[in-house]
C-alpha cells in the first residue's frame, strides 16, 4: 500500500519510531490479511489526510479483487480489480457513466499517483 503527502509534525514522532526513519516512500505488503485490508492504518491516513492507494486480490466467494485510492481528501474510493492489479469496469457502470470520456476519467481516477511522503515540510 504506498502512501504519501504532507503529514503533520505531530504524527513524525509516531512515524519514525514505527519505520525507524526510513521515510523514502511508505510500501506495505501482507499475505492472509483480513479482507485485504490495512483497517488502522487506513484509518489514519484518511484522518490526517494521507493519500493512498491500495490493492487486494480476491478471496474465493467472500470478496473481489479491489484497488482502493485515497486522494488526501473526501472518502476513499473503491475500483473493481482483476488479480493483475488492472481496473475493470462492466457493461453496467459504462452505461451508467455514459461517455468514453466518462469511462476514461474512471480509469484515470483510478490510476492516482501518490505523491512522496513529506514529514512536517521536509521531504524524506
Amino acid at each position: 500500500m504506498p502512501t504519501g503527502g504532507d503529514i503533520i509534525p505531530e504524527s513524525r514522532g509516531a512515524i519514525i519510531s514505527e519505520t525507524g526513519g526510513d521515510l523514502v516512500g511508505i510500501c506495505i505488503y501482507a499475505h492472509e490479511v483480513a479482507w485485504g485490508r490495512f483497517e488502522g492504518l487506513e484509518e489514519w491516513c484518511t484522518a490526517d489526510s494521507v493519500p493512498f492507494a491500495r490493492w487486494s486480490g480476491a478471496y474465493g466467494s467472500e470478496w473481489g479483487a479491489e484497488r482502493v485510492v485515497f486522494t488526501g481528501s473526501g472518502a476513499p474510493t473503491s475500483f473493481a480489480a482483476d488479480e493483475d492489479n488492472d481496473v475493470m469496469i462492466g457493461r453496467e457502470a459504462a452505461e451508467r457513466l455514459g461517455s468514453m470520456q466518462a469511462i476514461r476519467a474512471q480509469f484515470d481516477a483510478a490510476d492516482f499517483a501518490v505523491p512522496p511522503l513529506i514529514i512536517g515540510g521536509s521531504p524524506y
